[in-house]
């Protein structure tokens, strides 16, 4: 292989890993970059909310006043929602350092 055809390959190589590198940044706010690991951030903060609504909505007898008292009595998959809710909430401070 000749050493022009062996540049223009290179240079093509180079191009490609340049625009891939580009497209790995998704989306703009006010000229900062929001990249791929700040959606997943904002993905795992939102989750232990869904988990907290599966758990408490349709419930019977639910009390405001004393809501642990009324998820240490639930069953099934609300109680399975409510720990979801909890080791979300422990595992998010390690997802977002």
């Amino acid at each position: 292989m000749s050493p022009t055809i062996r540049q223009a390959l290179f240079a093509y190589q180079q191009d490609i890993a340049f625009r891939y590198a580009l497209s790995a940044k998704t989306d703009t706010l006010e000229g900062q970059t929001v990249t791929t690991a700040y959606w997943c951030v904002l993905a795992a903060t939102i989750l232990p909310l869904v988990w907290v609504v599966t758990a408490k909505v349709g419930g019977q007898d639910y009390d405001n006043a004393a809501p642990r008292e009324f998820l240490d009595k639930q069953s099934g998959m609300r109680q399975r929602a409510n720990w979801a809710q909890q080791d979300a909430f422990e595992a998010l401070p390690g997802l977002a350092a």
